[in-house]
């Protein structure tokens, strides 16, 4: 056993332990999948290992025993200096969010290279060399360019990709991956996955991956440790912990987990009947200007064409990566940004009624059009005022229109919050003491105050842990079918999507490139973008393996797409109708 760690606990001043008795270990080329939800003690434990706890914190108990080439020590018993000499050299670890992780004051290559200066001892020269080299191993393109960057002039994969540069540059013992890839959309996340498992073989180094996703856990371990506030529930080689989870807390992940469609179902969904929003050849075009003050001014096309109806108390889905257009739509459609000249986009206030063109609403009709249609955010966080009690939040969009009494304001503040499963007890307290669910519970209860009709989700899961995931997605469906409610559902899970949607369109460089229900979408995609982002779903299943080879073919440079399919500069392929009810972008 490369590391053994034996019956780690692990306290905070005087409080009573919150890791207790955790043992696991990884062999040397193996990987080690440490899985859990937020708050369970994975990155605690993890974090030990390299000394790198809050000062509060407090080893209690345990071992860690690390083999590695030349040594055996006990990497909890080590001195500071001792440790620097592990740390980053021995033992490596890529941290959950790289722009935190790397100085934004810093150049990238210049960070990377710092590894080899310390613990290689590397002249300047011979240091850059082999950054270049590992850059190019990580996929970057531009490897001059990527060495010049600063880390917020990076996407976040390509930053992702530089932490893990920087994780291996000193050829480790052991890398420790913590949720490396859980803010990353799906493609992305298959690739980054697909280069630690190579460099894994390639170096022959072992593994500890930190997730609380176990459609990763089936695709990169071979061993899993369950851990469920500070303890170990289950532990044991992935296809025995996956195939027969034998306690309780691994079969709620594992049925918490959401699937995709392998086998298409009957669909009787009448998408045209009565639709509450249309969208009309939208087109989207921002102005951009390069430099500071001369600079030259080029347009970007953000949506092109994009057509579709939301029926009355459907749910329609829009799924696609990061700058597919798809959150400009969803701005859009509740008049947040204007569309190009020529685009339509209307409202049906009321069954059979007269639409409202949304775009040229003003005064008191876009006021009442804002009431009817409103937004659930990614970041409930962010979106939720600090300095608010929860009652001033959820009553604010009243009091904006003016109504009700203060009375009746609370009374239904009270009723709202009881509905979405929180306690109204909880009215007086402030955002920051509630988790990450309940935040997304509080987003719901705000957008309901109003009595909307259409609710835009936008990425309202993507995260939450799957137990949470699964509850927020039971409340919307439950609240859908009770109040009548229809949903613009924004995501790039298609998972999630394939559970929630009754249509589903596929974006992808602000077009529509596929367009049908989805166990017709998933069971029968056609377009080759749609493949590679059904290829890339991690799902909890050691039979199913993300394909590579699909993925990077779909979601590639799109000349590079079968001719029927390719994108040649401005002779696009149209959206057809090739069987009743799924639409693909092809050339005719």
């Amino acid at each position: 056993m490369l590391l053994q760690v034996e019956n780690l606990s692990i306290s905070f001043g005087k409080d009573a332990p919150i890791i207790q008795n955790v043992s696991f270990g990884v062999e040397r080329g193996q990987t080690l999948a440490i899985v859990g939800e937020s708050g369970s003690g994975k990155t605690i434990c993890c974090r030990a290992l390299l000394d790198i706890l809050p000062g509060s914190a407090r080893i209690d108990t345990g071992t860690a025993r690390f083999r590695g080439l030349g040594l055996d020590i006990d990497l909890l018993n080590l001195s500071n200096k001792a440790m620097r000499s592990i740390r980053g050299d021995r033992i490596s670890m890529i941290f959950q969010e790289p722009m935190r992780s790397l100085s934004p004051l810093h150049r990238v290559g210049h960070q990377v290279a710092e590894v080899l200066c310390l613990h290689r001892g590397l002249p300047w020269r011979e240091a850059r060399r082999t950054v270049k080299d590992q850059f190019s191993r990580v996929g970057f393109k531009d490897i001059q360019r990527a060495w010049n960057a600063y880390p917020f002039e990076m996407s976040g994969g390509m930053r992702q990709r530089a932490m893990i540069a920087m994780a291996i540059i000193a050829k480790p013992d052991v890398l420790i991956a913590d949720e490396p890839t859980t803010a990353l959309d799906v493609t992305t996340q298959a690739h980054i996955l697909g280069l630690i498992k190579d460099l894994r073989e390639e170096t022959g180094m072992s593994v500890i991956f930190v997730t609380h996703d176990l459609g990763v856990v089936a695709n990169i371990a071979d061993s899993v440790c369950v851990m469920r506030r500070g303890r170990v529930m289950e532990s044991g080689p992935v296809d025995t912990v996956i195939k027969k989870p034998d306690h309780g807390y691994t079969r709620k992940l594992l049925a918490a987990a959401p699937v995709i469609p392998h086998e298409a179902m009957p669909n009787d969904v009448q998408l045209a009947e009565d639709p509450i929003l249309r969208l009309d050849s939208v087109h989207k075009t921002f102005i951009i200007k390069t430099g500071q003050f001369f600079g030259r001014v080029r347009e970007f096309r953000a949506v092109e064409d994009v057509s579709f109806a939301i029926p009355r108390g459907k749910t329609f889905a829009i799924v696609g990566e990061s700058g597919s257009g798809k959150s400009t739509v969803a701005n859009m459609v509740l008049g947040a940004l204007r569309a190009d000249e020529g685009s339509k986009i209307r409202y049906w206030p009321k069954r059979g009624g007269e639409p409202l063109d949304v775009q040229t609403l003003t005064g008191k009709s876009r006021r009442r059009f804002q009431g009817s249609a409103q937004m659930v955010f990614q970041d409930p966080f962010s979106s939720l005022s600090p300095r608010m009690q929860i009652l001033d939040i959820l009553t604010e969009p009243l009091a904006i229109h003016g109504i009700g009494t203060r009375k009746e304001r609370r009374e239904k503040a009270a009723a709202l919050i009881e509905r979405v499963g929180l306690d109204p007890g909880m009215l007086r307290r402030f955002p920051h003491a509630f988790s990450g669910g309940q935040r997304q519970r509080l987003s719901i209860a705000r957008a309901l105050m109003l009595e909307p009709d259409l609710l835009v989700c936008d990425e309202p899961t993507s995260a939450l842990d799957l137990s949470v995931q699964a509850q927020v997605l039971n409340l919307l469906e439950e609240i859908r079918d009770n109040l009548g409610l229809s949903y613009l559902f924004i995501s790039h899970d298609l998972a999630v999507v394939a559970r929630v949607a009754d249509e589903c369109a596929v974006m992808h460089q602000g077009l529509i490139v596929e367009m049908a229900a989805p166990d017709v979408l998933f069971t029968q995609p056609k377009h080759p973008y749609t493949k590679a982002l059904i290829a890339a779903c991690l799902e909890a299943d050691v039979d199913r393996k993300v394909n590579l080879a699909t993925i990077s073919m779909g979601a590639g440079d799109p000349h590079s797409w079968p001719s029927e399919y390719a994108m040649c500069g401005t002779s696009l392929p149209a959206l057809v109708e090739t069987v009743p009810g799924h639409m693909v972008r092809i050339q005719t």
